[in-house]
């Protein structure tokens, strides 16, 4: 298999502890306040946060917060163990990290601070919907998250439909490749869940020369829900080798979806096919504790993409988009135009006969890239 053919670094557990859950504080971002303003002490600097609700964990904060001379530093500290504590699904390590991230006075961190507190509340079986809604709006870094956020929340409600217009929507704003590959699966999953496992296991197979661009504990939901595919295809083999090395992963204590993926497969038959691939812990890790007893019914904010989208097109320079990209990030590029359907049947018809031909002049290839490069401006 390909995808096994990337093994990804190992990732280190942060330190635990017991913390505490407490309310996300009022976030009021000061006038004139901006990164080079944003200096202090490091002594200032561990006392804002290490407060009476985190003293136990006052050890993990000062690791977190070493050699931060600015609340810029501080805040990229803050977000990347966030992102550890999520991926190993450490609740209330997140709750606490988030709500550090929301006194911060920098507009973007409060932003993502919510966020985390959103992802939190949701875990609880909350209502996390405006939340969301909200990092959409005014966020540029999170803007991605939230939105495959939206998509979590959607199939928790069994609309596949909503689901997959969110997915789509999170692939305008993603902004690094890795993002990408989680799209790519939540896109594949909603495919599965509607019947089509044939196109959804070839996304799943097509996947592997990006997982190198992906986080480790993207790479092993990645080969899970392969593994769930493959077993439903009737190659039970080949998704019980997957599952040995996703079980092998510094998370799967954390997912109990992968062990559940292990025993479908490992007693196998024939009769494969009617393994449960429609679950929700295969759709995104984002799954609530609990599920609750009936759908939600609250009325969901209209997003104007439009708007957002014309906002992201005055911030990108005029300049040759392909310049300096390697080989795979262009491939990325053209199949992320193609699965938002910005494309039209017609010129994706007239790439692949371009493409058929065994030599392809360079003539040729400026004609493809003009007409993925005209489709991008409508």
């Amino acid at each position: 298999m390909i995808l096994l053919s990337v093994i990804p670094q190992q990732a280190q557990a942060p330190s635990t502890g017991v913390h505490s859950h407490h309310l996300p504080p009022t976030c009021v971002c000061p006038p004139k306040t901006g990164k080079d303003k944003a200096k202090m002490n490091r002594k200032a600097a561990n006392a804002r946060f290490i407060v009476s609700s985190l003293k136990h964990s006052a050890g993990f904060y000062q690791q977190i917060l070493s050699g931060a001379s600015s609340f810029q530093g501080m805040g990229k500290g803050l977000v990347k163990a966030a992102e550890i504590a999520q991926s190993f699904r450490r609740d209330e390590q997140v709750e606490e990290i988030a709500s550090a991230l929301c006194g911060l006075p920098i507009r973007e961190f409060q932003l993502i601070g919510q966020y985390y507190l959103g992802w939190c509340a949701y875990r609880r079986g909350e209502n996390a919907r405006s939340i969301f809604e909200n990092i959409i709006e005014k966020s540029d870094l999170y803007r991605a998250k939230a939105l495959w956020s939206l998509a979590a929340v959607e199939a928790g409600r069994g609309d596949f439909e909503a689901e997959l217009k969110y997915f789509n929507e999170s692939l305008r704003y993603a902004a690094d490749p890795g993002t990408l590959v989680e799209l790519y699966r939540g896109i594949a999953i909603v495919k599965a869940k509607e019947g089509f496992h044939q196109k959804a296991l070839k996304d799943l197979e097509g996947l592997g020369p990006m997982l190198h661009y992906a986080k480790p504990r993207v790479y092993y939901d990645c080969l899970n829900s392969l593994a769930v595919e493959l077993g439903v295809a009737g190659r039970a083999e080949e998704a019980r080798n997957i599952c040995k090395v996703v079980l092998g992963s510094p998370f799967a204590p954390a997912y109990s979806e992968w062990r559940e993926t292990a025993e479908e497969v490992r007693e196998s038959s024939r009769s494969f096919v009617a393994l449960n691939s429609t679950r929700e812990n295969n759709v995104v890790c984002f799954t609530p504790r609990e599920a609750t007893d009936r759908p939600e019914t609250t009325t969901a904010k209209v997003l104007k993409f439009d708007r957002l989208r014309e906002e992201q097109m005055t911030k990108k320079k005029s300049v040759n988009k392909s310049a300096g990209k390697t080989k795979a990030e262009k491939a990325l590029e053209a199949r992320t135009r193609v699965l938002v359907d910005d494309v039209p049947e017609s010129s994706i018809d007239l790439v692949l006969r371009i493409l058929e031909e065994p030599n392809i002049s360079e003539s040729k290839k400026e004609a493809i890239m003009k007409i993925l490069e005209t489709t991008d401006k409508k």
